[in-house]
């Protein structure tokens, strides 16, 4: 199973938001009804953070492909960039 590929990466921007709007909903539902900054702020610092998971996957396919030049590690490059500019709110 490859999870790159659970979430089309043309989606992410979408995703993103709909996973914080549920956030909020979901505090809203068990009786919250505070100011939605603070919390938007901590997931997307937080969201942003996930992206330093993401660069030693990038660094070794990339160091692997040079040796290999395998198309299959090339896209897997491609969509680990897309999701850590995603991550991180670079356009």
């Amino acid at each position: 199973m490859n999870v790159l590929l659970d979430i089309p990466i043309d989606k992410g921007e979408y995703y993103k938001e709909v996973l914080f709007t549920s956030y909020i909903d979901g505090l809203r539902e068990s009786g919250w009804n505070g100011d939605a900054t603070l919390p938007k702020y901590g997931f997307y610092v937080s969201f942003a953070l996930r992206s330093a998971w993401e660069m030693p996957k990038i660094i070794k396919l990339a160091a692997d492909s040079i040796v290999k030049s395998v198309k299959e590690e090339i896209y897997a490059i491609e969509i680990l960039t897309r999701i850590t500019r995603i991550q991180i709110g670079i356009r």
